[in-house]
């Protein structure tokens, strides 16, 4: 059981490593490509917004992009990859409490999703 909780941290960690860096390139080209529009802009375009406000909006849009991807995607794969090993590793181990787990199981989850 060790192994496998050694296991899951270091391919965990490489995998968030991983996911990081692809948001943060997919964040830095949207912010390349939102800033090469705003400047296809005619110039009386730039008369009705503060250039100041229009930084601030570029970063909190690509921030927002790049936290949906890096932290939020990654959590729900890593969540869902960690339940069905578990569930794995339950059945392996003690099949009767994971086969009954596996009856309940999506009970819980169309609970859920009708509270969420």
């Amino acid at each position: 059981m060790i192994g496998v909780g050694v296991g899951v941290g270091t391919f965990g960690f490489i995998y968030w490593i991983i996911l990081l860096k692809f948001s943060s390139k997919i964040s830095r080209r949207t912010k390349e490509n939102y800033l090469a529009a705003i400047l296809k802009q005619e110039t009386g375009w730039f008369d009705s917004f503060n250039y100041n406000e229009l930084s601030a909006r570029i970063t909190k849009e690509t921030m927002s992009i790049n936290k949906a991807i890096g932290e939020k995607v990654g959590l729900i794969i890593f969540s869902l990859g960690m339940t069905i090993c578990g569930l794995v590793i339950g059945l392996i181990n003690g099949w009767s409490l994971a086969l009954a787990n596996c009856a309940v199981g999506p009970i819980i989850g169309v609970t859920a999703v009708f509270f969420g």
